[in-house]
Parts: structure tokens; sequence; C-alpha cells
């Protein structure tokens, strides 16, 4: 599985890029096969005619369900979430692009990953990672479940997601509510920072938020015995969580 930041998908001159768009995969995904469909990696193949004014990349990382459901699981999250900003911000850095605003598309538990880094961005010692939360402007989140503070929801999208996902060897660990702890933690505390951007005085500092969702139950063919299980996907109850003034909400059959 790749990990890091790709090769720019689309890297227009700097006389033309006004923005920066990345793509971060959720759950057993990776930098591309997440975003194909019928041969066709769209954020490559399709957006760049859209939004030809964007540098568009992919970031990928080790996406096992056990990361975030697990006793060490608010290591591996912030992990993951240190490590993203910091390859954005390398290359930001060496592209002389530090400034130019960004927008994330996330999907699954990517978008948990991506609204941690955000959360850890404003306390970080270094500038260029902090100047990555303040250039945000824009998430989409694609399926991403956000449950607040409440860990008995988080511990029942974890075991929904562990029959979904998990290898044959995989335990499912014996208390799933204490292990959200990270988790609830970010869904507390994000749509906290979404609304001290929103009441900011500071020009642009909004960051807009779409959440993408489906509104009937996909059966997916498990891995154990063929049997049918339903796949986590984000409520109606998410965007309350996120509060209704900071997103808007797309569904989808």
């Amino acid at each position: 599985m790749s990990q890091g930041l790709s090769e720019p998908l689309s890297n227009p001159g700097d006389a033309i890029v006004e923005l920066s768009i990345v793509f971060i995969h959720g759950l057993q995904g990776d930098p591309k096969g997440t975003w194909t469909t019928f041969n066709t990696f769209w954020p490559r193949d399709l957006l760049p005619e859209i939004l030809p004014q964007a540098r568009i990349l992919s970031w990928g990382y080790d996406s096992k369900v056990i990361h975030f459901w697990a006793a060490p699981s608010q290591n591996m999250i912030n992990e993951h979430s240190s490590n993203l900003f910091a390859d954005l911000a390398s290359l930001r850095d060496s592209t002389n692009t530090s400034r130019r605003p960004i927008i994330f598309v996330a999907h699954s538990l990517g978008g948990i990953v991506c609204a941690n880094a955000l959360l850890l961005a404003g306390n970080s010692p270094e500038e260029p990672v902090r100047e990555i939360g303040k250039r945000t402007r824009g998430i989409a989140f694609l399926g991403t479940p956000f449950e607040g503070s409440d860990k008995a929801k988080w511990a029942e999208t974890g075991l929904r997601f562990f029959l979904l996902f998990k290898d044959t060897n995989d335990a499912i660990p014996t208390d799933l509510r204490e292990d959200s702890n990270k988790l609830s933690d970010v869904g507390e505390a994000f749509p906290d920072l979404l609304r001290r951007r929103r009441e900011s005085e500071e020009p642009r500092s909004k960051i807009e938020v779409t959440c993408f969702c489906e509104e009937r139950r996909t059966k997916i063919l498990g891995l154990a015995g063929l049997e049918t299980v339903r796949h986590p996907q984000c409520t109606s109850e998410d965007t309350k969580v996120l509060r209704a003034r900071d997103t808007k909400r797309v569904t989808g059959a």
C-alpha cells in the first residue's frame, strides 16, 4: 500500500494554480484504488478538466481498521494526522506554496484523520503546520461518521467496520466503547473548531464543510462465509453533530 503524498495528479503552472486539493482515502483503502472506478482514476483523469486551476494530490497511510479501534489507537490516529500535515508542509515549503488555500476530500475514517490533523495543527510548534490549518478553506467528507462524544455510538460503528474489514486472524477489541476514546474526543472537539473558525474575525477563516451520505443501506458481501453486512455510513444525525450552520449535506441512493 502506497503511503505519503503522491506525485501531483495535476500541477498547472504557478501562474494558473489558485488552490490545492488533497484526497485522503478511508479504511483499507489506498491513494489510487479508492478513487478509481471502471479504470478511471477520477482525481487525475476527470477533475483537472473541471478545476484546471488546482494542484491535485492524493495522500496514503496504513489504514488498517485496528488503528482506529484498539488500545494504541490514540497514538496511531495522531501519527497519521501528524504525518499528513508534515508531508503537506514539506511539499508546500519546497514549492513556495505555503500560503495557498487548500481543500480536503476525505473518505470514511480518513475524514477523522483530517479533522484530527486540523485540531493538532492549532497547537503545533511548527509554523508551516499551523499555516496549513489556517489555509484550509473546505472539506468534503464522503461517508465519514461523526458520532460526537458518544462512545457507545462510536463502538457500534467500530463493530460494523470490524465485521466488514477484519482479516481472519483479527480479534475484535474486547471493549470497543473504551477503545473509542480518541474518536469521541475528535467528534466532540472538531465541531467546536468549526464554530470558532466561523465566528473568527480573521478574513477567510471559515471552513466550508460538505457531508456526502448514503440514505439507503448498502449490502456488501462479508469476508466470512459470504454473509451480508451493513456498511457503516454517516447518518442524518452526523451533520447535527457538526452543526447545521457549518455544513451542507448531500445525500444519495
